[in-house]
């Protein structure tokens, strides 16, 4: 084989496997995001970060601080199911043909739930 033929083999394959990354819609906005400011970037993520600060602040809402105030695992149970949702609706949008779980479902939950408990103390890290 030529080395012409190596390298057109080489960009054939990198052309692919760039093209199959670029099938996540999440990959192809940073990468549109790359060449703008840092700020264009960090508005998506607060985007998507607000949505579960909602569901945390709507959970202490349901829950308010009076005498026998509910734990945390039960605000916790009160907002998994919508974290739930929104996650398998994000990974939809965003992860073609990787959408479906490959976990069980009990498993996914609790996946879930770390997630929240510790978006949960990051918000307190911040005093919130």
């Amino acid at each position: 084989m030529s080395v012409l033929q190596k390298i057109g083999t080489f960009f054939r394959s990198a052309a692919a496997d760039i093209s199959q990354i670029l099938q996540f819609p999440f990959v192809s906005q940073l990468i549109g995001m790359i060449p703008g400011p840092a700020g264009a970037v960090a508005k998506i993520v607060t985007l998507d970060l607000g949505y579960f600060a909602g569901l945390v602040s709507t959970a202490e809402v349901m829950f308010p601080a009076v005498a026998g105030q509910p734990t945390g695992s039960q605000k916790l149970n009160a907002v998994m199911p919508f974290a739930q949702q929104a996650i398998l609706t994000w990974a939809k949008a965003n992860l073609p043909g990787h959408s479906k779980l490959t976990v069980a479902a009990d498993v996914f939950a609790q996946h879930v739930a770390n997630f929240i408990s510790a978006f949960v103390q990051i918000l307190n890290d911040f005093g919130v």
